[in-house]
């Protein structure tokens, strides 16, 4: 008995020193490239937010200029590149590498001609409903290359794929991302339309996995994100009931059509991600701004990145006016 019981405590005391060395493990020889790269990333911030929008008489005389920030220390390079939906030519232009920045902080700056020309147009074609958006990659100082998307990671073989930039970091807007920005030609709104308790409800198509937001009609909150952007917290397939975070969805007024914002990220899928995008455009009535009753819209539930055997497809949402 005595025998069994020194052995016993033999193994208790082993097990106690066990934890206490894991507890003092270096994590910063913890190479996992799913939580080290991250937790060790290349993250480019701006001092101040440039503008998200500009009236049409500006398109043609837009400036940016804001400062950026290497806030870990350990950004060897910037390489920023921009795509435009030209409206008036009906074409979407893409620049890889439209500016390149080697030290920080630095001044990111460019102008409306500076963009014409990159897209070897005319600057007289740049007006109302032009979307600019830019995207970064990121170089750390051992040359490990950070992309303004969250990674994905593959289960089966335990491997992440293009991204290493964590999520939040992308989507929170108090982190001033400079990985990913857009501005916008567009007529601006009153704070005061299309903001206010709403209630949302599926009036036609549920998408592959149920309802998009749940079967029942939902209450929300609407805000102004801006002057042509309006946004609320919706739990993407709330039905389901796998406890889910509520995410930010996006309605865009532009110039008297209304539309989801495109590329809203449900933060779900399989391996990937299930993106919220337009359907289509809803008229809305441009500068009188005295009916926020009710507006129909139309969400592209697109599964193509998501690695879900889901099929896109267009669901319509009735919102009304509380």
């Amino acid at each position: 008995m005595k025998k069994i019981l020194k052995k016993s405590i033999y193994i208790i005391c082993l097990s106690l020193i066990m934890v206490v060395n894991n507890s003092c493990t270096d994590e910063s020889k913890f190479k996992n490239p799913v939580t080290f790269h991250l937790e060790n990333g290349a993250f480019v911030t701006f001092e101040e937010v440039p503008p998200t929008s500009f009236k049409p008489e500006e398109a043609q005389s837009v400036s940016i200029n804001a400062n950026l920030i290497d806030p870990a220390g350990n950004v060897s390079q910037y390489d920023l590149s921009v795509t435009a939906t030209i409206t008036s030519l009906g074409e979407t232009f893409t620049v890889e590498n439209f500016r390149t920045v080697t030290s920080f902080p630095s001044q990111l700056s460019f102008t409306s001609q500076d963009l014409a020309d990159a897209f070897g147009v005319d600057i007289s074609t740049f007006g109302a409903g032009d979307f600019f958006q830019f995207t970064a990659v990121t170089t750390r100082n051992d040359g490990t290359k950070f992309y303004s998307i969250q990674p994905s990671f593959d289960e089966d073989n335990g491997t992440i794929g293009l991204g290493n930039t964590e999520g939040n970091l992308l989507n929170e807007p108090s982190y001033k991302d400079a990985m990913t920005f857009d501005y916008i030609i567009a007529c601006p709104m009153p704070n005061s339309y299309f903001t206010g308790t709403y209630e949302v409800e599926l009036i036609s198509a549920a998408g592959s996995f149920g309802p998009i937001f749940g079967a029942a009609p939902v209450e929300v909150e609407i805000e102004a994100k801006n002057v042509y952007q309006r946004t609320m917290d919706l739990v993407y397939l709330l039905d389901l009931g796998i406890g889910q975070s509520a995410m930010p969805f996006e309605i865009t007024f532009l110039c008297g059509e209304a539309f989801p914002t495109n590329g809203q990220n449900t933060f779900l899928g399989c391996g990937g991600t299930i993106f919220l995008s337009s359907g289509g455009t809803t008229p809305y009535a441009d500068g009188t701004f005295d009916d926020d009753d009710e507006i129909t819209i139309t969400v592209l539930e697109d599964f193509s990145a998501s690695g879900c055997s889901g099929t896109t497809a267009n669901v319509t949402l009735r919102l009304t006016k509380k």
